[in-house]
């Protein structure tokens, strides 16, 4: 109980477990499923409410029937609360459906519980796996008002900014899909260039299309345009050319260097960049080490310098890759990474860059992966076939597809700055350091 609300008249204090009615979803078994009656939620429905379930059709108790409006709690492995908005539905077990008791809000138990869920999963004791069971929820006190209408205006206040978080992430989910349907429409069918109308190429296709730096039409409208290549239908305009012609130098990791047991990470210095932290087209710098100058010098061969591709060979972030533009300087990188250089009178890297995170490269690593211990090595990237259409060509499609991700990633970034405002505004209200006054109309209802 924080100690604002503790001196605080109009507060009480309260496990959570006494603010309400707690109730485990059913345990389906594979026998139960079928195509017909209730869909079953499970934690995947909660993250994507839209997707393919089973369904159950036999005798449920009320308490295991969920519909909109409902409070819905995840307290194993995953942990979220929110209110369920999509019909009736089947709750599965490790899922609560959470019925307030009188004088607690829905809404500001939502607020409560998501607020507290770290401290609650922190109570949890010998288990590897985070939950919270009824255990947790009888000993973790909260303190919340004892009015109403104050209940009321605090979960409407956070709710503004839940309605702000929604419209982003349904703004990312379009930009998302935007993207994919770009990636693949850019890489399979290319921009018109003025070379191939001034030959008269597009005679026969849909005059409105046929103009400098438009799509091509699909294959099988223009099948003319099209070429047959060893990793499929190309256009005809482009090349398809093993990666390894296109290097400025030899491709190479960095380097096993053994004296690296020897080496201290500092807190700062020269960042040092490991193959987990390669993210598609970005390096997370969230949780980056450094090491000292004189090491820096002595590891020379496991520079990282600008304009060049990391590619991650190996673990978490396997197959992974991001054009490192020199925004934290000097780097390096250790073995599990590979440093692409290439020729950008021949191809432009960020082209390259975009195609090695896409499926259509995926699609070729996919073939060559087959040890236990998955692993891409340096011979298999040398095998890579790229597409390659003409330099003013890439350039007119590295420039869309930065225009796109651009955006998304300005939403991404609105939508953490939103996440940000909403954890202080829950700190300020749910902990009464902010002091919040009914409305006049819902004091006089009260």
């Amino acid at each position: 109980m924080s100690e604002v609300a503790e001196g605080n008249r109009d507060w009480a204090s309260s496990p959570l477990i006494e603010m309400a009615d707690y109730f485990n979803g059913a345990a389906f078994k594979p026998k139960d499923w079928g195509l017909d009656g209730l869909p079953i939620i499970r934690i995947e429905q909660m993250n994507k409410p839209e997707s393919d379930t089973d369904k159950y059709s036999g005798p449920l108790s009320p308490s295991n029937v969920i519909n909109t409006g409902d409070l819905i709690f995840s307290w194993s492995a995953t942990l979220k609360v929110l209110i369920w908005k999509h019909g009736p539905g089947a709750l599965n077990q490790h899922l609560y459906k959470v019925v307030p008791k009188h004088g607690v809000e829905k809404l500001l138990l939502l607020h409560l519980l998501d607020f507290n869920m770290e401290k609650l999963a922190a109570q949890s004791q010998g288990s590897t796996m985070r939950h919270v069971t009824r255990k947790e929820l009888s000993r973790f006190k909260v303190a919340f008002p004892k009015q109403i209408p104050i209940q009321q205006k605090i979960a409407r206040i956070l709710q503004t900014v839940d309605r702000a978080m929604e419209k982003t992430e349904a703004m990312i989910e379009k930009y998302q899909q935007i993207k994919a349907g770009l990636l693949h429409d850019l890489f399979t069918r290319g921009l018109w260039t003025q070379e191939e109308l001034d030959r008269g190429d597009h005679q026969g296709t849909p005059a409105a299309t046929a103009k400098p730096g438009q799509l091509r039409p699909i294959r099988q409208d223009a099948p003319h345009l099209y070429q047959q290549t060893p990793i499929g239908w190309i256009p005809k305009a482009w090349e398809a050319i093993p990666i390894k012609k296109l290097y400025k130098n030899p491709i190479r990791d960095f380097g096993s260097f053994s004296s690296t047991n020897l080496i201290t990470f500092l807190q700062e210095g020269v960042p040092f960049i490991k193959s987990e932290m390669i993210k598609e087209e970005e390096v997370d710098w969230s949780n980056v080490s450094f090491v000292s100058k004189a090491v820096h010098r002595l590891l020379s061969k496991s520079h990282v310098n600008d304009g060049q591709i990391l590619f991650s060979k190996i673990g978490s972030a396997l197959g992974k890759a991001v054009l490192y533009c020199g925004e934290r300087g000097e780097c390096n990188s250790n073995a599990a990474v590979a440093k692409i250089e290439l020729n950008e009178s021949l191809v432009r890297p960020q082209l390259v860059e975009i195609f090695l995170n896409s499926k259509f490269a995926r699609k070729q690593f996919e073939v060559m992966i087959i040890s236990l211990l998955p692993r891409i090595n340096l011979g298999d990237i040398d095998k890579l076939i790229v597409p390659v259409p003409q330099v003013h060509e890439q350039d007119i499609i590295c420039e869309r597809y930065q225009s796109l991700k651009l955006r998304l990633r300005g939403e991404i970034a609105f939508l953490a700055k939103l996440r940000k405002q909403k954890f202080g505004l829950m700190h300020d209200l749910l902990t009464g350091k902010v002091p919040v006054t009914p409305d006049p109309e819902e004091a006089s209802a009260s």
